[in-house]
């Protein structure tokens, strides 16, 4: 709740545009964070057992909690928008869009459960209590620091020259590949390691900078709402039904819950990325197009172009002759 609470108020904080270049700061900020703690968690566990780590928890969040706070609005006056989510609900019933980003969340939100799932009950199997917290906060280390570099140094080119469809694909993709090769080749504990650390990767940023731009075509009345409650409500009540129903695959017959299941699910999320852009395409299309020219004009600055699939959408309807489009198309651009 508290990382969905304060996504939200960085979305409301910034523009669209603004967002590119403090989330990836934000993230690697967080990333940071799981570094240190991760290394200090891996030199006291020993001594001190899994109790005072969730006590060092419990304080550094309540710590947190008051920075909250001093998230302010940025770039744009400031609006009141609705505390209730009524509308957004409203909206997401309504559309084709939002519903299918809601379900592609969900398979994110099932993708970890499931990865997590196994990599627990392997690590069960061969580890004790203190070898497994000292591994988690290893793990932790080491997927914050690759990932801070990767989202300094890497993401915004790999959005700017492959589009952020292709971006989304990058852990579905791995997790997919690493899952059949430790299923079929490779059997080892270590390789289940490194599925693990592709899962956090993903679910503690390289996914969440996709998503955040997946609400690129929602019109901004809705968007904030919309956003918090796919990725508060939606998104665990997908990782929810995941686990229960991991729960009762593995009472009715464990040996069922093996690497493959993460191979199955990550296939499905890379199956249906496609159909997101389709969607994705025909709801810029909406936003921007013919069909409400009324309302290019109070789009001005919402979209974030950082990602190569909408501009080109958007250089499309400059070459598209409908006055429409090309009003909509130089608006988003300026």
């Amino acid at each position: 709740a508290i990382s969905i609470l304060f996504w939200a108020l960085v979305g409301d904080a910034f523009s669209a545009r603004d967002q590119k270049k403090v989330i990836g700061i934000v993230s690697a900020g967080g990333m940071a964070g799981a570094v240190g703690f991760g290394l200090g968690l891996s030199l006291i566990i020993d001594d001190t057992g899994t109790l005072m780590p969730m006590a060092l928890a419990t304080l550094t969040v309540a710590a947190a909690l008051p920075l909250l706070a001093g998230l302010g609005t940025h770039g744009a006056p400031a609006t009141v928008r609705s505390t209730s989510l009524k509308p957004a609900l409203g909206y997401l019933l309504r559309h084709r869009y939002p519903l299918a980003v809601a379900l592609l969340v969900v398979l994110f939100a099932g993708m970890g459960a499931v990865t997590d799932f196994v990599f627990r009950l392997a690590s069960a199997a061969s580890r004790s209590e203190s070898e497994m917290a000292t591994l988690f906060a290893l793990l932790n280390a080491g997927v914050g620091v690759t990932v801070s570099l990767f989202q300094l140094t890497l993401t915004s080119r790999m959005l700017a020259r492959l589009g952020v469809f292709t971006f989304a694909a990058i852990v579905p993709a791995l997790l997919c590949g690493l899952s059949l090769g430790h299923a079929f080749l490779f059997p080892f504990f270590s390789v289940l390691v490194v599925v693990k650390g592709v899962e956090m990767a993903g679910a503690f940023s390289l996914n969440g900078t996709a998503v955040t731009l997946f609400f690129n075509p929602i019109p901004d009345a809705h968007r904030s709402q919309v956003r918090t409650l796919i990725d508060g409500a939606i998104k665990k009540a997908g990782a929810a039904l995941a686990g229960l129903g991991l729960a009762a695959l593995a009472t009715w017959n464990d040996t069922l819950i093996t690497s493959l299941l993460i191979a199955g699910v990550a296939g499905v999320a890379l199956l249906f990325l496609p159909i997101l852009r389709a969607l994705y395409l025909r709801a810029l299309d909406d936003a921007l197009g013919q069909r409400r020219r009324r309302q290019v004009s109070a789009s001005r600055g919402t979209l974030n172009l950082e990602d190569r699939a909408t501009r080109r959408a958007l250089e499309r309807w400059l070459d598209s002759g409908d006055a429409g489009r090309i009003l909509g198309a130089l608006t988003a651009f300026t």
